[in-house]
């Protein structure tokens, strides 16, 4: 009878737990967690940055690792750094033991980046190159959609484009014989597009129609893997593979082609005013 009495209990202890913790699961997934998390992750940015966040709504899917928020804004609302319709972001199920926070897919949707770095004061320390945030997480899949930058450089130059899409994955793993060699450094595979881009320095601004980089990149910015760069502007086109060692600093290893008309050629150039006709095709060792 007593053993009788003691499973019960214990099948009672069990199905209130699960009830519990089945609660809470639920309880994670409605809009009165999602404001608490808002909340909590705009108080610890501006704590931590600085920085004002405002985010319009937010949901947790535990079931799924997720966390997702609307119209996300980081900085003052007259100025923002950095805007987004929406952000997702989709925890790893297992966590590398570390700081290190590892999300199994980050999504951002039409995101709005405008920065203003400003020169470096007279013996001000160098910046670490890679920034140590790129310690502190790693993307196993990233998507942005429909993004746009506009980044003006210490030196004046700026940069404008208006549309930036990016798929990022982990590279494939090596089979074979390959497989043996060390692993090196984190790598991902990007697939980047620019388009309706300028850069403007030296009082000139230079259109770029479409730029496509399909890459591996080492997430400790030693090495760059061209698999293929694309640029297209007005009357000009160029292409281009190889290696870029040392990001930091970068070293080239590439082998380029470039064809156009002359006069395109010429006013890329800065050279204007000319009256010229033809066509150029060459390839390039940068």
């Amino acid at each position: 009878m007593i053993a009788g009495v003691k499973r019960k209990v214990a099948l009672a202890f069990v199905v209130a737990v699960l009830v519990t913790a089945g609660a809470a699961l639920v309880a994670l997934r409605t809009p009165w967690a999602g404001e608490r998390l808002c909340e909590l992750a705009q108080a610890r940015v501006r704590q931590a940055a600085g920085v004002e966040l405002a985010l319009a709504e937010c949901r947790v899917d535990p079931f799924r690792l997720e966390v997702s928020a609307r119209d996300v804004r980081l900085g003052p609302g007259g100025a923002p750094v950095f805007t987004a319709d929406a952000v997702r972001a989709r925890l790893a199920p297992v966590q590398v033991l570390g700081r290190r926070i590892e999300l199994a897919k980050l999504t951002v949707t039409r995101p709005r980046v405008h920065v203003k770095l400003p020169p470096s004061p007279p013996g001000a320390p160098v910046r670490p190159c890679p920034p140590p945030a790129l310690q502190s997480f790693e993307v196993h899949e990233l998507r942005v959609d429909e993004g746009a930058l506009d980044l003006t450089l210490p030196g004046g130059e700026r940069v404008v484009v208006g549309r930036v899409d990016v798929r990022s994955a982990p590279v494939a793993a090596r089979r074979g014989v390959a497989a043996l060699a060390p692993t090196g450094a984190r790598r991902a595979g990007l697939d980047v597009v620019l388009s309706a881009a300028r850069v403007e320095a030296l009082g000139r601004s230079v259109a770029l129609d479409e730029v496509h980089v399909a890459a591996d990149l080492s997430l400790d910015l030693s090495r760059l893997e061209v698999h293929l760069a694309t640029a297209e502007l007005p009357g000009v086109s160029l292409a281009a593979a190889g290696t870029v060692e040392e990001l930091c600093r970068p070293r080239l290893d590439l082998a380029a082609s470039l064809d156009g008309d002359v006069p395109a050629l010429l006013a890329l150039l800065g050279k204007t005013g000319l009256s010229t006709e033809g066509r150029v095709a060459a390839d390039l060792v940068v």
